[in-house]
């Protein structure tokens, strides 16, 4: 089984309920960090991880929502480790030169703490992977795979899938539809996509606010890029305007299911499989309680535990939610 872990769903702009851009991807004992947005270290803690814990660090693109406290993930691993513990960075090309020039801007830091701690007496070890298109050797029993999307003017980007134990999720960064991320959804089963509601920001009349109709999916053509590849399940983040504060689950078509989500959510993807319509309050440790349908018929709305969730919901998705 794989574990989603939606950590920040914010954006740019900074929000007091939403973290920046990044999901956790977990399988097994591996945890793979996709984006490191703003406040990704608090959003793991509070799910009682760290950087300590990741797997690898992997980068849809460089733009800086997405990587605002990898600089911290590269530190706070670096003195949270007793012994030198690479930490594996998987980006596109350019995040190289990136991570050069945030190690060069910690390097009053590092010197500080290699001269104060005995114990401290290397810098942080950092592994740097360019990827393209293709599977990612990581020596991990998650199969990692890439292909690229499309953001530009912002390029390469690329989106990360990964395979384990049957379950498969692919990660999509900032992009509009485009035959990489086609090809990587083919035959997986989840999709965890950024969107803008386009229909909303082409009102507002600030230029720079109107660029960004080009370059990311509205949920609409998220849902085609899902819908293209027979894919069961969506799930939407990086979401603006801000969502309200619930996770909607809903069923396209009885073959798709659509999740909106706000930071700190958490998916499984057995569970994801079985989703139909309806809606769930966040408990308040922000994260969705999801639970697979019954023999008595589909989990009740507005619980926040496994347990209570097990009564039928007789009624569909609405306010009363």
């Amino acid at each position: 089984m794989l574990t989603v872990t939606l950590l920040g769903t914010g954006g740019p702009l900074p929000d007091p309920h939403r973290a920046g851009p990044a999901t956790l991807v977990a399988g097994g004992t591996e945890q793979y960090l996709v984006d490191a947005g703003r406040g990704v270290l608090m959003r793991l803690a509070a799910i009682g991880s760290g950087p300590a814990q990741l797997s690898a660090a992997l980068l849809t693109h460089l733009h800086s929502d997405h990587i605002t406290d990898l600089n911290d993930v590269i530190t706070t691993r670096w003195i949270m480790t007793f012994g030198p513990a690479p930490l594996t960075i998987v980006g596109p090309v350019g995040t190289r030169r990136v991570v050069d020039r945030i190690l060069e801007s910690l390097g009053p830091d590092i010197a500080y703490r290699i001269s104060h701690h005995q114990d401290l007496d290397y810098p942080p070890p950092i592994e740097v992977v360019e990827v393209a298109e293709g599977e990612i050797d990581l020596g991990g029993e998650v199969r990692v795979t890439c292909a690229p999307t499309d953001h530009k003017p912002v390029e390469p980007t690329v989106a990360f899938r990964f395979d384990y134990g049957g379950s498969s999720v692919v990660a999509a960064g900032d992009t509009v539809p485009c035959p990489g991320l086609d090809r990587l959804c083919k035959g997986a089963q989840a999709l965890v996509h950024t969107v803008i509601r386009k229909d909303i920001i082409a009102t507002i009349p600030i230029q720079r606010v109107l660029d960004t109709l080009d370059y990311h999916s509205s949920p609409g053509e998220a849902a085609q890029t899902a819908a293209r590849a027979g894919m069961q399940t969506l799930v939407l983040t990086h979401y603006f305007p801000p969502f309200v504060s619930v996770v909607l689950v809903y069923s396209l078509n009885s073959v798709l299911s659509l999740s909106t989500a706000r930071s700190m959510s958490r998916l499984h993807s057995e569970r994801m499989l079985a989703l139909s319509r309806c809606w769930f309050q966040i408990d308040p440790t922000m994260r969705a309680a999801i639970a697979p349908p019954t023999s008595t018929g589909w989990p009740q709305a507005g619980c926040s535990s496994p347990t209570s969730m097990s009564r039928r919901c007789a009624r569909p998705p609405g306010p009363h939610c």
